[in-house]
């Protein structure tokens, strides 16, 4: 026992081990490339390396694959055993040992990231202000009362109770999964199933065989993604079944401009499929957006944004926000994203909007590599100076 025991750290920070991790960190970002020419970049990301584990086909013959979450979790034991425990501690690995430290700091920060960011964008007209932005790729299923009001489309929250279902289990109702919403304040039940990434709703007369089911005339056809994953459309099919054993079925589609209502008893309740909404512990007002253009040619060469911010009990901070010069409030951080115009030919900017606890970690993390390089690789060379001198005055003395 007390030799396997030592064993297993020896292992863990042995350079086999991490020889191998970075084989398969190879395959995995070989597979996710090949896979990204059917899927979108979200899919791909989540598949391979935001998983515990990948099943790939090398032509008939499966293989499974450890994915790139237990790939970094076996690196970050790596680093530990290998790079910070089994080595000496003492004044000629201090350089090694500092830069291990930062390494270790760069891989806790892509940790909280992954784990706590949130990320997304914000349309923004002259003077419009706004408090709420939207994801980018993540949509979730949200259900309302909506007798006294049926609410359009949108990214601005309402006063009404909403009862939402998060994006993962959205999209885990794919294939032949379903996935059952329940709540003790709802008269009913809600089925999702048919998850489709990138979609489109098209009459269901003239197409041939429908792809999937047709509701109301209507049926849901899977799409290409596009390779910006931004710009997918998903849709799903939605069921309800009521206490009476009644069911009612629709389609939820993310460019739907009215929710999907049905009545049950006397209330009319409302379901869409909508980006997801995160609160900002501000708001923005855009005053003024500029943009400049290559002499000759359409192409933006530069865009900024006149924002102010507004929060209460604070005065109002006029900011100007450009392609490279973020805002930074509160653990946010705003940065130029885009930009478009309305049909009525008023120019909007679009700001992307990143939660990150970390975001200067790996900065920091990076002056601590440096340091611990630095001072590793200044020991080597004073040691080699001082050798030379050594032999030089050896010889002189001969």
């Amino acid at each position: 026992m007390k030799t396997l025991l030592s064993a297993v750290p020896r292992f863990l920070g042995s350079f086999g081990l991490a020889v191998a991790l970075l084989l398969i960190l190879l395959l995995l970002t070989w597979f996710g490339t090949l896979d990204q020419v059917h899927n979108g970049l979200y899919d791909v990301q989540k598949r391979y390396f935001e998983s515990l584990y990948v099943k790939q086909h090398i032509g008939p013959v499966p293989i499974v694959l450890p994915g790139g979450m237990v790939v970094m979790g076996l690196f970050a034991l790596n680093l530990l055993f290998g790079g910070m425990i089994r080595i000496r501690w003492n004044k000629r690995n201090a350089g090694v040992l500092i830069a291990h430290f930062g390494m270790a700091f760069l891989m806790i920060a892509g940790a909280v990231k992954q784990l706590s960011s949130e990320d997304g964008l914000m349309k923004l007209r002259p003077k419009q202000v706004n408090g709420v932005f939207e994801s980018s790729v993540r949509y979730e299923v949200v259900i309302w009362d909506a007798t006294d009001d049926v609410r359009m489309g949108g990214s601005v929250r309402s006063p009404v109770t909403e009862y939402r279902i998060d994006p993962d289990d959205v999209r885990a109702a794919s294939g032949s999964h379903q996935r059952k919403f329940t709540s003790q304040v709802l008269p009913f039940e809600l089925v999702l199933e048919r998850y489709l990434a990138n979609s489109r709703v098209v009459p269901a007369a003239g197409i041939g065989v429908p792809q999937n089911p047709v509701i109301d005339g209507w049926t849901a056809q899977y799409v290409k993604p596009p390779k910006v994953d931004s710009v997918s459309i998903p849709a799903v099919y939605a069921t309800v079944l009521t206490p009476d054993g009644g069911r009612k079925q629709g389609i939820l589609w993310g460019m739907e401009r009215v929710p999907w209502t049905f009545e049950l008893g006397d209330r009319t309740w409302a379901v869409t499929l909508r980006r997801e909404l995160y609160d900002l512990p501000f708001a923005l007002r855009l005053d003024e957006f500029r943009k400049e253009f290559h002499p000759g040619v359409g192409m933006a060469r530069a865009f900024e944004s006149d924002i102010t911010r507004l929060k209460r009990e604070e005065p109002d901070r006029q900011v100007l926000v450009e392609m490279n010069r973020p805002l930074r409030e509160d653990g946010y951080v705003v940065y130029q994203a885009q930009y478009g115009t309305d049909p009525d030919g008023v120019d909007y900017t679009v700001l992307q909007i990143v939660r990150n606890p970390s975001d200067q970690w790996p900065k920091y993390a990076c002056y601590v590599i440096g340091v611990g390089l630095l001072l590793a690789f200044g020991q080597r060379l004073l040691n080699y100076l001082g050798q030379e001198r050594r032999r030089r005055e050896r010889e002189a003395t001969a």
